[in-house]
């Protein structure tokens, strides 16, 4: 049974906790020199909302499930609590933070994954599937939840589609958690059997239809996917990041932020947080890869 973590005052504390150590496991196990932190910006979903107006709509507010809280906004409270800390935490480890008003951290992480770092090897830390789209050669996306590092043979593995071909497999399926309806009975095993190509090579939602037109006798599904020709174009839309685009301004404000002159890493201050906080992580190795962290963001 998973203990969950509190301060000293019985606060919980998990989220921090979690965060510091993913970060510190990541930092150890790839050696950056650099790490980004971004966050939805405020307003980040109006423009899908412009596409789809339920697009993420009846969100419950993220909860903090293993405590009892006395209300609701109580676990609230101490959500923005904790959110609170981990920019200060940011901020003292030296690391990027982005957040952009009216952008999802979505469309900001693909953007920085295909026009500003696209040639340097790099992880995404998420357990968005959605980011599978942005496996290649030089992008891997690591799930915390699963201790599963997606690659592009992992990928083929797991999912039997191109990383270029993800994106077509969720536009076939929706995704629940937006709000984003696929066409009934679509799974991974389905896509596959019906549309073997998208191992084969990058394809297109123009050729998945005509595909389906060709046999549409051979199946109902075949059908749903041509009758689904306005539905597929519209999750295209909202989902794909294959291709982000961003105003001059918000490019201007993500590439200020990458500004490396801003950055310190300062222990010390991390170490007297912990404390006044009454917060305690028993890693040994948590300094120490910190440390280490350090010196290659002033010598990358």
């Amino acid at each position: 049974m998973v203990v969950p973590s509190m301060n000293s005052n019985g606060d919980p504390v998990g989220g921090i906790v979690g965060f510091i150590r993913t970060l510190k496991k990541m930092i150890r196990e790839n050696n950056p020199s650099r790490v980004i932190v971004v966050w939805d910006g405020a307003g980040g979903s109006q423009k899908r909302r412009g596409v789809l107006s339920e697009y993420k709509e009846g969100r419950k507010p993220r909860a903090n499930r293993t405590y009892d809280f006395e209300s609701p906004e109580a676990s609230q409270n101490n959500l923005h609590w904790q959110s609170a800390k981990l920019r200060q935490i940011i901020g003292i480890l030296g690391t990027h933070y982005i957040e952009i008003d009216a952008i999802e951290a979505d469309d900001v992480i693909a953007y920085l994954s295909r026009w500003v770092f696209s040639d340097i090897k790099k992880v995404i830390v998420s357990t968005d599937k959605d980011f599978l789209q942005l496996v290649d050669e030089n992008t891997s996306v690591y799930s915390a939840s699963k201790d599963l590092t997606w690659t592009p043979a992992l990928l083929m593995e797991k999912v039997s589609v191109l990383p270029e071909n993800f994106i077509i497999m969720k536009c076939l399926m929706g995704d629940g958690s937006d709000n984003v309806d696929g066409i009934d009975g679509f799974g991974e095993k389905t896509v596959v059997k019906l549309f073997p190509f998208l191992k084969e090579r990058p394809s297109t939602l123009n050729e998945i239809v005509e595909h389906a037109s060709l046999n549409i006798a051979k199946s109902t599904k075949y059908k749903s996917v041509v009758e689904s020709k306005e539905k597929l174009s519209m999750n295209y839309r909202l989902m794909r990041l294959s291709a982000p685009t961003m105003s001059a301004q918000a490019s201007a404000q993500i590439r200020g932020a990458l500004d490396d002159s801003k950055r310190v890493l300062n222990l010390t201050e991390l170490k007297l947080l912990l404390i006044r906080e009454g917060m305690s992580i028993e890693d040994k190795d948590l300094m120490s890869v910190f440390m280490q962290y350090g010196v290659r963001m002033r010598n990358p």
